[in-house]
């Protein structure tokens, strides 16, 4: 009796290993590690805000995780404004609440509902992030430059439902200071940028537009398409810094991972009331829009190993930021993920307000790394 019980539970322990292994591979798909097979994202050229010339790559699948709603049935501006915001489980999470992804040392954590904002945890491994900077290094490193967007006026209006306010925006060049940038493809299957891409777009992406579009389905009369950018590396010397700016260029997901644990990432109208929102104005008035507005006091700020400075506290008042809900902190390796788009009836998708953000100036020297997905209406 007792050898037949054996063989029993040891088939019951075989086939509860094979669901879980076979529901870690749907989940994940290939491509965590960065020595795995990886399917990288479509993309036809990436063009950039931050660098005048554009990056070619060829076309290639990727699928995302989570399953999106669908909007055949909506008009074609509705469709647009469905898929510049996050996917239904991302969206559905409050503001404080965790997500493990199944089988992976990877964590997701919601610190802002406008613009949703998430922290993705434990993204990059250590070993991953030196060689991004090494091959940054090797690349060359040249100055930030950054164009405005493709538009001489963008129509912005408020992210809440409620409001119908709405004010033109003049963009201007935005303003780098101290800092120096590479870009790497993610065109090979085993480099890291393929597989920060990848993962990225199966998370924060949603995966039914992306399915269409590897299969060459244009929606009916509505063509589509999701189109990621090279990896953008950047290195901020010591004072370097980014004023507030949209990242723009129809640029519906930002994914910035810190490499060195160097942070200092302020919005300051995040969740802010329609009160504070500037209605009329431009770029070229930051001190004007941020006029009485702190880091740490006001919006959601993202600070790391800086604030081990005694030089640089983001809440002056306190040696403690834990439990200041303005202040989010970060672990190297760490990224903050971001939506610059809110739905618009009649545009599509309008700039968010509440999206514009700035790097503060840098105690020490700062490394990043971004990926930017962008929504267009024709593939190039």
């Amino acid at each position: 009796m007792m050898p037949c019980l054996s063989f029993y539970l040891c088939l019951v322990v075989v086939a509860l290993w094979l669901s879980l292994s076979v529901t870690a591979f749907w989940i994940l798909g290939p491509g965590r590690h960065r020595h795995s097979h990886v399917v990288p994202p479509l993309s036809s050229s990436c063009a950039t805000t931050d660098d005048i010339t554009t990056h070619p790559s060829s076309p290639s699948p990727v699928h995302a995780l989570w399953k999106g709603r669908k909007c055949d049935d909506e008009s074609f501006y509705d469709v647009i404004g469905h898929y510049c915001t996050p996917p239904v489980p991302l969206d559905d999470m409050v503001v404080g609440e965790e997500s493990w992804i199944p089988f992976d040392p990877v964590k997701l954590e919601k610190i802002a509902n406008d613009p949703p904002v998430f922290v993705l945890r434990n993204f990059i491994p250590a070993a991953e992030r030196q060689e991004l900077i090494e091959q940054a290094l090797i690349q060359g490193l040249q100055q930030g430059q950054t164009q405005p967007p493709r538009q001489e006026q963008t129509l912005l209006s408020s992210s809440s439902s409620s409001s119908s306010s709405s004010s033109l925006l003049s963009p201007q060049v935005q303003h780098r200071h101290g800092s120096s940038v590479a870009w790497l493809s993610w065109e090979e299957e085993s480099s890291i940028a393929n597989f920060m891409a990848h993962l990225s777009a199966r998370l924060f992406l949603h995966a039914d537009l992306l399915e269409r579009q590897n299969n060459d389905d244009n929606n009916g009369n509505i063509p589509l398409y999701y189109r990621p950018e090279n990896v953008q590396v950047v290195k901020y010397d010591t004072g370097g810094r980014f004023d507030l700016h949209h990242d723009g260029l129809n640029r519906t997901v930002t994914v910035l991972t810190y490499l060195n644990g160097v942070a200092g990432t302020w919005f300051p109208f995040c969740d802010a009331p329609d009160s504070d929102i500037p209605q009329t104005t431009s770029l070229r008035d930051r001190d004007t829009i941020l006029r009485g507005k702190r880091p740490g006091h006001d919006g959601v700020c993202i600070v790391g190993k800086e604030c081990e400075n005694d030089h640089y506290r983001v809440d002056a008042s306190t040696n403690d930021n834990s439990k200041n809900p303005h202040v989010v902190s970060i672990q190297p390796g760490d990224a903050v993920v971001f939506y610059n788009y809110i739905p618009c009836h009649e545009y599509g998708m309008v700039w968010n307000w509440r999206s514009l953000h700035c790097g503060l100036p840098a105690t020490q020297p700062k490394w990043i790394a971004t990926n930017w997905f962008s929504l267009e209406r024709e593939r190039t």
